[in-house]
């Protein structure tokens, strides 16, 4: 704390909120730092005082934001990534899990190549393809729908989107977002509407005219 620093004769940075006359909050950091004799003697103190009103109202602001975002996103059961392509470390929501009937500590912990343990085999060079076209900016964002092996055998068909937001200075990709959404019921819908479309397309071929 501020009064054990200052008790113990040491330097110490510290933001405040202070009031102007008019009663208006501002922020301020103070910078202080203690002031010796030539034999070491404390003579005071002398402080800093720098005003960091705008930055801390960034900070609230992108925070404020942040919590809307992950709001929105659990209102919509979205499973979420983030990947530091150059580390190879990923960092999964609970809900990325969960759409595998699986838990973040039980596929913990998460890399890279998490994802291939669950992936269809089929499905893993399109889904690498895509990838490298994203990266070499052939394409806005990666886009793919694959298969995700579900902890109690079944396959369950999944919606991948991503996008590179920063890149390394010699232009690799670095961080890159994405989401990861359960789209199994609308492909089967879609599949059984299709066989139930070829049935009725054989029927007519086959009835006499």
């Amino acid at each position: 704390r501020m009064s054990d620093a200052l008790q113990r004769a040491e330097s110490f940075n510290v933001d405040i909120i202070n009031y102007s006359r008019d009663g208006r909050p501002y922020w301020v950091s103070i910078n202080c730092n203690p002031m010796r004799d030539a034999d070491g003697a404390l003579q005071g103190f002398m402080a800093v005082q720098s005003d960091i009103t705008p930055s801390k109202l960034d900070a609230e602001r992108l925070s404020a934001s942040k919590r809307r975002l992950k709001a929105v996103i659990e209102s919509m059961d979205i499973g979420t990534w983030e990947w530091n392509v150059q580390t190879g470390e990923v960092v999964y929501n609970e809900r990325w899990a969960q759409i595998m009937g699986r838990t973040l500590q039980e596929i913990s912990p998460t890399t890279s190549t998490t994802w291939l343990k669950y992936i269809h085999p089929d499905d893993v060079p399109a889904s690498n393809a895509l990838m490298l076209r994203h990266f070499a900016g052939e394409t806005p964002f990666f886009d793919t729908r694959r298969r995700m092996l579900h902890r109690d055998g079944h396959w369950v068909w999944v919606h991948e989107r991503g996008r590179v937001v920063s890149w390394t200075e010699d232009g690799k990709p670095l961080l890159m977002y994405g989401t990861h959404t359960d789209i199994t019921e609308q492909h089967d819908a879609a599949m059984a509407f299709l066989a139930s479309e070829t049935r009725l397309r054989a029927l007519f071929e086959l009835s006499p005219v």
